[in-house]
């Protein structure tokens, strides 16, 4: 072995050495925690049509919303909510395509009233059960009982 081969692994050896020590004493400290900040996709809109009644539908027409937290400085947050119907109800489809924008404000209005860490510790059924409270209060010619979310990251 030449000289640069043996700086290489040596460099090597230390970097793997930092990392194998630093992980370990993050988890002996007990500052690490694995799988505490993830959660549980719900499916994609297109995939949960094909999984719904046949007498349901899916309104997914609301898009992918960015917000910000209450922080200081302000999170942002994308997310995309959708929620079944009745596939049948004409008159509440067009209510619900008539007031898109409406439910935009209210969820993204909702997201701006609170830090990251209250949002965290709501926990998402929490959150969605709020979101369904808002938006039912919005509708006139029927209401949502579940909604799910495609996309909720916190962009850091």
């Amino acid at each position: 072995m030449n000289k640069i081969q043996r700086i290489c692994l040596f460099c090597s050896a230390i970097l793997l050495s930092v990392l194998i020590f630093g992980t370990a004493a993050a988890f002996v400290s007990g500052k690490a925690k694995p799988g505490t900040d993830l959660r549980r996709k719900d499916p994609e809109p297109q995939v949960f049509e094909k999984k719904i009644q046949a007498d349901k539908a899916v309104f997914s027409h609301i898009g992918s919303l960015r917000c910000a937290t209450a922080d200081n400085p302000p999170i942002p947050l994308v997310i995309t909510v959708y929620f079944p119907y009745t596939a049948a109800d004409k008159a509440f489809y067009e209510e619900l395509s008539q007031k898109t924008r409406k439910i935009r404000f209210v969820i993204t209005n909702y997201m701006e009233q609170y830090t990251r860490t209250e949002l965290s510790d709501k926990g998402e059924q929490k959150l969605k059960a709020d979101l369904t409270d808002l938006i039912n209060r919005e509708l006139v010619l029927g209401k949502i009982t579940e909604l799910y979310f495609s996309d909720y990251i916190f962009l850091e």
